[in-house]
């Protein structure tokens, strides 16, 4: 089974239909100013307006107001039992819509053309059992791939830990407390498959922590994968990957087991 299924048309206005029914909560992403900004909100149905598609224009981590531009693409992703939903779409503008008999600001969005679902597992964070992954990466995000080559200390290395289709770890010895930033955009080159291809993609900067060996774990969010067509492809090839990590872990831990069995 692939690992990022894209939904046929009338199961996709179903599901839609029904995540704006039940105010199901959702998360907006999009890339502004040179970095990426997302904000968790909720769908707000209207029955004046069934068609159309609204999220309440507040962040409900902040309890701050949506500020979007007309015609800004945003990425949607939101929750279905075992499965996470996502699709991209664009801002058709702000209103107000009556919802319950209480007038509600939202943002209006265009209704998506397609979209797909993911099993929530890919979300977990998986070790490469038995190998070393590699991981180059460069401040700036993916555009700034070639300025970072030509820079003397511009690209750094560092040794994948654990992986997921949100985030990853990874350990250096080029980074130091104040190298980046939490929410600077750093650009990855890392191949975690031995025989797979190469990835390149961006991620968010999370957080920093000194390992007791003195190595730095940088803690990294991939975002706004869900707003490109490249982006799901990598999308579904992080979930591949980490659906094979966790294949290989269970592998390990049957033949422990059988190990000890056979050695009672």
């Amino acid at each position: 089974m692939k690992p990022l299924l894209p939904v046929d048309e009338q199961k996709k206005n179903d599901v839609l239909m029904h995540a704006s029914e039940n105010n199901v909560f959702c998360v907006l992403t999009n890339r502004s100013n040179g970095t990426w900004e997302s904000a968790k909100t909720k769908f707000i149905f209207s029955e004046e307006s069934p068609d159309r598609m609204f999220v309440e224009a507040v962040d409900a981590g902040c309890d701050q107001a949506l500020d979007y531009l007309s015609g800004e693409l945003v990425g949607v992703t939101f929750r279905r039992g075992h499965r996470k939903c996502l699709f991209s779409t664009t801002v058709m503008g702000t209103t107000s819509v009556e919802s319950d008999g209480e007038l509600i600001n939202v943002v209006e969005l265009e209704w998506p053309t397609a979209l797909h679902e993911l099993q929530r597992r890919a979300f977990q964070r998986a070790v490469p059992i038995g190998r070393h992954v590699s991981v180059r990466f460069w401040e700036g995000g993916v555009c700034n791939r070639r300025e970072a080559e030509h820079q003397g200390n511009g690209i750094m290395t560092g040794t994948l830990v654990d992986l997921s289709a949100g985030g990853m770890r990874i350990l250096s010895m080029d980074v130091a407390p104040d190298t980046f930033a939490e929410g600077d955009v750093i650009g990855f080159s890392f191949r975690p498959r031995s025989r797979g291809e190469t990835i390149v993609i961006e991620g968010v900067f999370r957080h920093f922590q000194l390992t007791s060996d003195g190595l730095a774990s940088m803690g990294i969010q991939f975002i706004g994968l869900e707003c490109s067509e490249h982006g799901r492809e990598l999308l579904a090839t992080l979930a591949g990957v980490v659906s094979e990590y966790h294949r290989e872990l269970g592998r390990r831990k049957k033949r422990q087991v059988a190990y000890r069995v056979v050695n009672q």
